[in-house]
């Protein structure tokens, strides 16, 4: 629930940063799109909160294999989990590790400083979705 919460508040955020950049944006430039900060910085996390939603609330999968047996599309969903859970531990943690590095760089660089508290809550954000899916460990 956190971590959809978090989301959530990132991509408010997103939107509220995003709206106020694109009237000073310039298309001819060599600055990338304002949106592409948010893409990269939070996009792991939510593409791991929305999978993580369908399967275990839409689908009403568990992570315990023994909670879905008596239901084939239950134990399907489990077998996609456990097919899914090392490439989103390995992704989180390298978009923490990202975020970590990024949001140092931009204490430390006075130009980048604007752009701190996103980087600050993207990593916030990783971190979040990384021991989300540590403790959804697929078990039999």
């Amino acid at each position: 629930m956190l971590l959809i919460v978090g989301c959530l508040a990132f991509l408010f955020f997103a939107i509220v940063t995003t709206r106020s950049e694109l009237k000073t944006y310039d298309p001819d430039g060599m600055a990338p799109h304002p949106v592409s900060k948010f893409i990269v910085a939070g996009g792991v996390p939510f593409l791991v909160a929305c999978v993580m939603t369908y399967l275990f609330i839409f689908e009403g999968g568990a992570s315990t294999a023994q909670l879905n047996a008596g239901s084939a599309s239950r134990v399907n969903v489990w077998r996609l989990w456990f097919s899914l859970f090392p490439l989103f531990l390995i992704l989180t943690a390298g978009s923490g590790v990202t975020t970590f590095v990024w949001a140092i760089v931009c204490a430390a660089r006075k130009s980048s400083r604007p752009n701190l508290g996103l980087a600050a809550g993207a990593c916030c954000l990783s971190v979040i979705a990384f021991f989300t899916v540590a403790e959804n460990f697929p078990s039999a």
